[in-house]
């Protein structure tokens, strides 16, 4: 009895131990850069133009990562004029002008989006509920979803 435990404890910690190395190589190389480098320079390209673009809020406005959405919805409504371009950014107050949302509104206006071309979304308490919202709404035609962040 103590051997049979004794080899699939033996087993175990073998075959941990090997995983472990390979993990251990493959840190150590270049392996994980190129497979997120090319998960990440992958073109896409769309058989027809989005109807919407939409920027769900991220870490909010400002910070990089806003800015950075912020950026390629610019790029993508500047590609695709008349699509519109939708802030998803859940608001519990008032809006004022220095709201995150209409900061958000502000940058991509200077970035040449039309005012007309951008709608706010306030509803929900998180991103994902307007994500949902907007994916029932465009029935997954043409959407141009450029992120979706998963506060967990």
């Amino acid at each position: 009895m103590k051997r049979k435990v004794y080899r699939i404890l033996s087993l175990f910690f073998k075959i941990s131990g090997g995983i472990f190395l390979v993990g251990l190589l493959l840190s150590l190389s270049s392996i994980p850069y190129k497979a997120y480098h090319h998960l990440a320079a992958t073109e896409i390209e769309l058989k027809k133009s989005p109807s919407a673009i939409i920027v769900l809020s991220g870490a909010g406005m400002p910070s990089p990562d806003a800015l950075i959405k912020l950026y390629f919805a610019s790029e993508a409504g500047l590609q695709f004029p008349q699509s519109t371009t939708y802030i998803a950014l859940p608001e519990k107050h008032n809006i004022d002008s220095a709201s995150p949302i209409k900061l958000m509104k502000k940058e991509l206006m200077k970035n040449n989006i039309e005012a007309g071309r951008i709608k706010l979304e306030t509803q929900a308490t998180t991103p994902i509920p307007n994500y949902w919202r907007y994916l029932k709404k465009f029935r997954l035609v043409n959407l141009c979803l450029l992120s979706l962040l998963l506060n967990t």
